[in-house]
């Protein structure tokens, strides 16, 4: 590991002080090139290594073909070279590691190990002996390991302790501290990972390793985890419902029902009402409240309400906020924007806050969607409403890593920022249609508002958002089996169009086909579910529009029907993205199968 290069004495191995000398043997860097010196002839390489990196050198001659290999870590590459007469190379002077017998020459550095092998090795021993050295002394596997809870997912985080950034990493996963053998994801480029395959209640063991220029680190060392609780409706204010909506003198709104059933009703927030129904309904036909174009809004969640929501300051001393321990929040919101007020306090859809500096609040601001959170701007992807658009809103905040995602669905994308964690909540309550300061109101409507305590899965989020989005804009159309056996396939149309047909001959349904995600009925297919530990999932068709009259049950049986008659279990996951199924793992033999109907 040289601290300086660049000078004459920069002898890392040598036989003799005078290299150019018929019977030298010297390894050293030129202007900070590995070079080596061999029988008077010299041989560099052409990268330059850094002061402060550690360096393998491996150095292969053959003396029946006079073929020298020379390989540094620093480049990851041999080079080649055929030494012109077969010297000996061996001294009247003694060999000196780090330095010769030239008083003027040395190394500033530091020294790790040296091996010298008599005879010339094969090529795959030349390889794994430097590979060796490397995962030794250079590729080091990663450090300060951490894992951390959130929801339905588990996220790692590492620290890469090589000098070069390696190139990879792999995580390995096990339900109990022990030996790793098979990656759980490998070829990742960045230095944290996120496991959104665990089991609610399981607790799972982890280790990194790193890779560098094809070499691999050693295991990190051990980290485990146990999965939390997933997120929590909180409060929701549906106005799509008429029974929700309390009014007197005939429209005006002086409460709104919260269906979480914690009971945080929102109430009259303003001197003028918010009226209900509003005179247009949303493109999917459903009622909205009517904010109108001035100071009109409703407020929920007052402040000893929200302090279990968006209270994340950390202990100083005085203990933490009451929501520190949750894995974050999320809401949504669906709003119909009637007109852009403009000016930079008006537009504001939600919060708790008069200024941006402390608090939540989602405005419009120039136009386009932005949301603040203790004072930290999420702006979203250009997507200026015109006049009569309904957006839908969502937010959600990951406590872990300290990462807020904010979408909209104008642009249908979201944009990524860190808010340190801190207490978003204020002395104000949330308001529905603008915020605290009489200033801050929105010329529009409401159709929809939920706010969750813990941040959701990346998947829940994404479910979320479709859901609301066809709710209020786009609707739900169904793509219904019939159908979609009418289509063209990759290799065409199929022959037998019923649900029992298998064109492909992969033993793999047309009906099982349509129900699960990403299958072609033209293409075979090996299987269509993954099987992970002791669980069993099936991915559930996802495709845009969606999927209706389909049925989906895991059967068990522990001798494939024969005298134990198949039965429905009950799934240990069942929504809108998959079913899955948890084998005991307590009978010698179990057959468990998917059974999809068609209504």
């Amino acid at each position: 590991k040289p601290d300086a290069v660049g000078v004459t004495s920069d002898v890392v191995f040598a036989n003799h002080g005078n290299a150019a000398t018929d019977e030298s043997l010297s390894l050293r860097y030129t202007a900070g090139k590995p070079t080596i010196w061999l029988g008077g002839n010299e041989y560099k390489r052409s990268t330059v290594v850094a002061a402060g990196e550690t360096v393998v050198l491996a150095v292969k001659y053959d003396s029946v073909t006079g073929g020298l290999r020379f390989w540094d870590s620093e480049s990851g590459t041999t080079g080649t070279a055929t030494v012109a007469t077969t010297n000996d190379f061996s001294s009247t002077q003694s060999m000196y590691i780090a330095g010769d017998l030239n008083s003027g020459h040395g190394m500033d550095g530091l020294f790790g190990e040296l091996k010298v092998y008599r005879g010339a090795m094969t090529e795959l021993e030349f390889e794994d002996e430097r590979d060796a050295l490397m995962a030794k002394w250079v590729q080091n596997a990663p450090v300060d390991v951490t894992a951390g809870a959130d929801a339905s997912d588990i996220t790692l985080a590492w620290v890469d302790s090589n000098p070069t950034a390696s190139d990879t990493y792999s995580v390995y996963r096990r339900e109990d501290s022990g030996t790793y053998t098979t990656a759980l994801a490998s070829g990742l480029t960045s230095i944290n990972y996120t496991d959104s395959t665990v089991i609610f209640g399981t607790t799972y063991y982890y280790v990194v390793k790193a890779t560098r220029d094809g070499i691999e680190s050693g295991f990190s060392a051990e980290v485990f985890e146990a999965t939390t609780a997933a997120s929590a409706l909180y409060a929701h204010y549906d106005a799509s419902d008429a029974a929700n909506v309390t009014l007197e003198n005939t429209n005006e709104v002086t409460d709104f029902a919260d269906l979480s059933g914690n009971n945080y009703n929102a109430d009259v927030g303003s001197l003028t009402a918010v009226l209900y129904p509003d005179a247009t309904q949303s493109a999917t036909g459903l009622n909205l409240l009517d904010i109108g174009e001035t100071n009109n809004r409703l407020r929920t969640l007052l402040p000893p309400e929200q302090d279990a929501l968006l209270n994340f300051a950390p202990d100083t001393g005085e203990g933490a906020g009451e929501a520190a321990s949750n894995s974050g929040f999320s809401f949504f919101a669906v709003a119909r924007v009637d007109a852009l007020l403009d000016g930079i306090i008006r537009d504001v859809v939600l919060g708790n806050a008069g200024n941006e500096d402390a608090g939540l609040v989602l405005k419009f601001q120039g136009g386009s969607p932005k949301l603040y959170v203790g004072g930290v701007e999420a702006e979203g992807p250009s997507a200026v409403p015109e006049a009569g658009d309904t957006l839908v809103f969502a937010a959600n905040y990951n406590n872990v890593t300290q990462q807020l995602e904010f979408w909209n669905s104008k642009a249908n994308s979201s944009v990524t920022v860190t808010v340190p964690a801190a207490d978003f909540s204020t002395a104000a309550a949330i308001f529905i249609g603008g915020s605290n300061n009489p200033d801050q109101y929105m010329d529009g409507a409401i159709g929809e508002v939920k706010f969750y305590q813990g941040r959701m899965s990346p998947a829940a989020f994404a479910a979320e958002q479709l859901a609301l989005t066809q709710k209020w804009i786009t609707g739900s159309p169904v793509t219904e089996f019939t159908s979609w056996v009418d289509g063209t396939f990759a290799n065409g149309t199929l022959s037998d169009k019923t649900a029992t047909g298998d064109d492909d001959n992969d033993g793999i349904s047309n009906l099982i086909e349509f129900a699960i995600e990403g299958q072609d009925p033209t293409v075979s297919n090996s299987a269509v579910g993954t099987y992970s530990g002791l669980v069993l999932t099936f991915s559930k068709r996802q495709e845009d529009p969606a999927v209706g009259g389909i049925t989906y049950v895991i059967e068990q049986s522990t001798d494939l029907g024969v005298t134990d008659t198949w039965e429905a279990v009950t799934p240990t996951v069942d929504d809108v993205n998959s079913i899955s199924y948890t084998l005991p793992g307590a009978v010698p033999k179990d057959f468990v199968r998917l059974k999809v109907t068609q209504d």
